[in-house]
């Protein structure tokens, strides 16, 4: 199976998002430092540092060409080596399945479509092992980036509700097989379409396609009696 599936890993990279968020200050603004291959995540209003984050680079965009440039692409820049690990990664997976061009792309090029940039920061998150993508933007265009690891935003507990959002959010955005990627997130569903342990029941339509989703309230657990502590004591 092909490593360069979207369904592999989108909706992990875009709940791990919403974890990244839910960590960080209202209105948060960004800085890279290349050098140390760190993002730093800050409140404007008072410059307070919220989150500092190893990074990727995946690729910039810019605004006045419309045009797309692979970081690993990028010589003038002079980008150290660390900070292309995913990138490189994911253009040696490109070239040992023969996908090619534009993951071989070593010039500034149109994007194919309009969804290709969200594309491929997916995919290099996924096949690096990253945390999430994101997105960088400024005056002059986009620069797409990889979080490689976020502790506090990873040890967030579960939350149905937002891999509920998570999920519309994703299927509103990319095209990719809808019933694969639940697969690949959330394993196979009980008998009752209902997705355990986080109980989140998904109905797809007869293409395959998210028709229906929605949290399963657990009933809740029987009280334990003072008489199974003793079966359990004495075996009875």
């Amino acid at each position: 199976m092909s490593a360069l599936r979207l369904e592999n890993y989108v909706f992990a990279q875009v709940e791990n998002q919403f974890r990244l968020y839910e960590i960080l200050p209202e209105g948060f603004a960004w800085h890279i430092d290349m050098d140390a291959e760190q993002i730093t995540f800050y409140d404007p209003a008072n410059r307070e540092i919220a989150l500092k984050c190893p990074v990727q680079l995946v690729g910039s965009k810019a605004s006045e060409e419309q045009t797309f440039l692979w970081a690993w692409a990028n010589a003038e820049s002079n980008l150290p080596n660390a900070i292309l690990e995913y990138v490189r990664k994911l253009k040696a997976v490109a070239e040992a399945e023969g996908a090619g061009e534009p993951f071989t792309n070593d010039w500034a090029f149109a994007p194919p479509h309009d969804k290709f940039e969200m594309e491929m920061s997916v995919l290099c998150a996924g096949v690096g092992g990253g945390f999430c993508p994101y997105a960088c933007g400024y005056d002059g265009g986009v620069i797409y980036t990889v979080v490689e690891i976020a502790p506090k935003a990873k040890a967030l507990p579960p939350d149905p509700l937002r891999t509920i959002r998570a999920i519309t959010t994703a299927i509103s955005a990319l095209p990719f097989n809808h019933k694969e990627a639940v697969r690949a997130y959330l394993g196979d569903s009980d008998t009752d379409g209902v997705y355990r342990p986080l109980g989140i029941k998904i109905a797809f339509d007869d293409q395959g396609r998210i028709g229906e989703m929605s949290a399963v309230l657990e009933p809740p657990k029987k009280p334990a009696s003072p008489l199974d502590a003793l079966k359990r004591l004495w075996g009875g």
